[in-house]
């Protein structure tokens, strides 16, 4: 049986998903209340600019002091009480994220102390330790960050395209139209950037591999003279690990205009 973790792995995101969701069937509660607290605050940010609006038509322009200053209260209590559910969202799943961070590493573990030897012949010290570390991590930050970010940009997406073409369809679907170029072009990226994220997670665990073994072995190294050619085994995996990293960082720079 091959045991090489380099080795490419055809999986949906579907699929990977659906396994990590076992991490969370014990996060329910935290999860329904961040979600509660998300579309509060998603609520209120589209909200906010109504009732900006609202005030400059009916108390700026009529030059009605009174209602401006009640309206401004107004206003003040709703900037606060988004920064409160915002704060509270991220501590939620900061918290969640570092339960899941938890359950992740203690399950790799496990599973590891499992593997036959075989195993750890075919892959690299430093490797095993990169997936253990670093990817776990990525995962963390997903749970912790991305995920709640990324049901919010939905919401938000379908609230204000619903609040536009209530307003005014016309210029609603004008406004909306380039959202078809943005799906269009997304659907084509996404295969490239995820090849090339998956270059640079390689070359990392390589290098990271290569500095592991190095470190573990240095007395021979030192023993047997043998320091230039290691030292030359370490540029090159760091070179290749930086030209992977520049460019999973452009394709991944090809969303921040769109996105």
């Amino acid at each position: 049986m091959d045991y090489n973790l380099n080795k490419e792995h055809k999986s949906s995101t579907r699929d990977a998903f659906s396994k990590m969701m076992v991490f969370l069937r014990e996060e329910r509660k935290s999860l329904t209340i961040a979600f509660v607290l998300m579309l509060a605050n998603s609520g209120i940010t589209m909200l906010t600019p109504y009732l900006i609006g609202y005030t400059i038509d009916h108390y700026i322009v009529t030059k009605m002091y009174r209602g401006l200053i009640l309206f401004s209260g107004i206003l003040l209590g709703i900037y606060i009480t988004s920064s409160v559910t915002e704060y509270l969202q991220i501590k939620i799943m900061g918290t969640v994220g570092q339960r899941v961070l938890y359950s992740l590493r203690n399950a790799v573990f496990n599973k590891i102390q499992t593997l036959p030897v075989k195993f750890f012949n075919q892959n690299k010290a430093g490797d095993l330790i990169s997936r253990i570390n670093n990817d776990t991590d990525s995962v963390n930050r997903f749970f912790s960050q991305s995920l709640m970010q990324f049901i919010d940009n939905i919401f938000l997406l379908i609230a204000t395209a619903v609040f536009l073409l209530v307003i005014n369809p016309k210029l609603g679907s004008a406004a909306l139209a380039p959202a078809i170029i943005i799906i269009v072009f997304v659907k084509l990226v996404n295969p490239l950037v995820r090849r090339k994220n998956a270059v640079s997670l390689k070359k990392f665990g390589l290098l990271s591999g290569e500095i592991q073994e190095n470190l573990a072995n240095f007395k021979t190294i030192i023993a047997f003279s043998r320091r230039d050619f290691f030292r030359k085994k370490i540029e090159e995996a760091n070179n290749e690990n930086y030209k992977a990293s520049i460019i999973a960082g452009l394709a991944n720079g090809l969303y921040d205009p769109v996105i």
